[in-house]
């Protein structure tokens, strides 16, 4: 194991708490940065400014999946690690990288020449620089992620957000050019980079190739191939759409698809940072295993679905008030990715799952089943547009779900019995937020006023009906007396050094 891992004085739960904390405070700004982001640039450019860049970028999200290879999750996952180890994963990926991005940088003509778009060639090879720049710092977040670092990595994430806020919106107001989407991008990464290398002490040596580093590998492309095809399923719709229906359908898709299912991946994605290396460090507990995944999915979906209910049901009304009248398109995709993303964040922590039980295999055996069925939704809503896309993404969510906690809960310590005992309650709740929402008000009336009086009715209602449930109830209760005991020992803290 590298020096620079250690383990924390705390109990688990309490650094569960403080991880989630932190890493809840962190994503709150960066989703606020990223709603606000988007909501100024559509603003201050062109639906076809965003069609472009999302057609470089499905390129540039492949080669992300590529140069990875999984070995980061086969860091945080791994039992024990040795420093040779965690060099030899760092200059594979290095390695990886600087291959994938010159592949990526040679492909962009070609890409270009798909979409019938010269302008790609460039952006794509700007895309494969940042791509360098991930591959230099992925075992270093690997590894503070490992040692359970969770203030200091929302901290990073939420400095590094900052900055490419600030460089996109500064690029668009200057030179209302498609680039700032790319500077923004660029700037976040650079500052990632640099900040991963200065907080993680541990620096690369001489790679050790023996060991168990083979069984590590192997963890790593059983997680590679579910994230290529994971890939295929989240990027798909952009390549159909792009290619069949042009740049301007795909800027309306996209925007639809940032603004409300990319705020979801900002939860669930850094959740995921703090519960695969707690949970795999619960793997011989098996009931505080389940305990604190069904917690966990439980807050995410409190947090999410009943906002979700509201952009739904107001699209229209929600669109413009935030975008303006000319993005009115987008708001019926918007509303059937809504759809599709009542269900994601739970679909979104099966990952959990299979990554804390060292079940690559099996992960990459999901991901090629359910990507399967995504990509033919795809294709068969493509005849009805970018909307017919997008309701049928929604359908296909649903349809899998019945595979999904089947292979998922097939084995491991959290069965499918208790996937659908831990989501019952939180339906029953989205049914509560519908009803309240469409008592109030009418969406012709629908302005900033009833938006936030409409949140407010559809949090209401949901919570009231999930505390109606002994075990919602009981998680209630003891997260409140978590985050108490929490609030107390950093109180008793200060107070100690303040009197010494």
């Amino acid at each position: 194991m590298p020096s620079s891992v250690r383990e924390a004085p705390a109990s688990r739960r309490v650094q569960a708490a403080r991880g989630l904390g932190f890493t809840v405070v962190a994503q709150a700004w960066r989703v606020l940065l990223g709603l606000t982001s988007g909501v100024l640039l559509a603003r201050l450019l062109a639906p076809s400014d965003f069609g472009l860049v999302a057609m470089a970028m499905t390129a540039m999200s492949l080669a992300v999946v590529l140069q990875d290879a999984g070995l980061n999750q086969a860091t945080v996952q791994a039992e024990r690690l040795e420093d040779g180890h965690v060099s030899a994963l760092f200059w594979t990926t290095a390695g990886v990288s600087a291959l994938v991005a010159l592949l990526l940088a040679v492909s962009g003509p070609a890409i270009a020449a798909f979409y019938r778009e010269p302008r790609v060639t460039a952006l794509v090879a700007g895309f494969a620089g940042v791509l360098l720049l991930y591959g230099l710092q992925s075992q270093h977040m690997a590894l503070l992620n490992r040692e359970l670092r969770f203030k200091a990595l929302a901290g990073l994430d939420a400095v590094a957000a900052g900055v490419g806020f600030a460089v996109g919106l500064a690029t668009a107001l200057a030179f209302r050019t498609y680039w700032a989407l790319f500077l923004a991008t660029l700037a976040s990464a650079l500052v990632t980079l640099a900040g991963s290398w200065i907080l993680c002490r541990w620096r690369p040596s001489r790679p050790h190739f023996g060991g168990g580093l083979g069984s590590m590998l192997r963890f790593g492309a059983g997680v590679s191939g579910f994230q290529v095809m994971n890939f295929v399923s989240r990027n798909a719709d952009n390549v159909l759409i792009g290619r069949v229906l042009g740049q301007s359908a795909l800027g309306f898709y996209d925007r639809a698809y940032r603004l409300l299912l990319f705020p979801i991946q900002q939860v669930t994605i850094p959740m995921q940072k703090v519960m695969v290396p707690l949970l795999s460090r619960l793997r011989n507990e098996p009931e505080k295993y389940r305990e604190a995944y069904c917690a966990c999915v439980s807050l995410i979906l409190a947090l999410v679905q009943p906002g979700l209910v509201v952009l739904i049901l107001h699209a229209p009304a929600v669109f413009t008030l935030l975008l303006g009248e000319r993005w009115l398109p987008a708001a019926p995709i918007f509303a059937w990715l809504g759809v599709a993303g009542l269900h994601q964040p739970m679909m979104a922590t099966l990952a959990w799952l299979f990554l804390s039980q060292g079940r690559g295999g099996d992960f990459f055996k999901y991901g090629l089943v359910t990507t399967v069925v995504t990509v033919a939704a795809f294709a068969i809503g493509l005849r009805w547009g970018a909307v017919g896309v997008a309701a049928a993404y929604a359908a296909a969510e649903y349809l899998k779900l019945p595979f999904t906690f089947w292979w998922a809960g097939r084995r491991g310590e959290v069965g499918q019995g208790e996937l659908y005992r831990t989501a019952g309650p939180h339906w029953a709740g989205v049914a509560a937020s519908a009803a309240a929402v469409l008592a109030w008000p009418s969406a012709a009336a629908f302005g900033w006023g009833d938006a936030a009086l409409a949140v407010v009715l559809s949090y209401a209602a949901y919570l009231l009906v999930l505390v109606a449930f002994k075990a919602k109830r009981r998680l209630a209760l003891e997260g409140l007396s978590l985050a108490l005991s929490t609030v107390r020992g950093s109180l008793a803290k200060q107070t100690a050094q303040f009197t010494t």
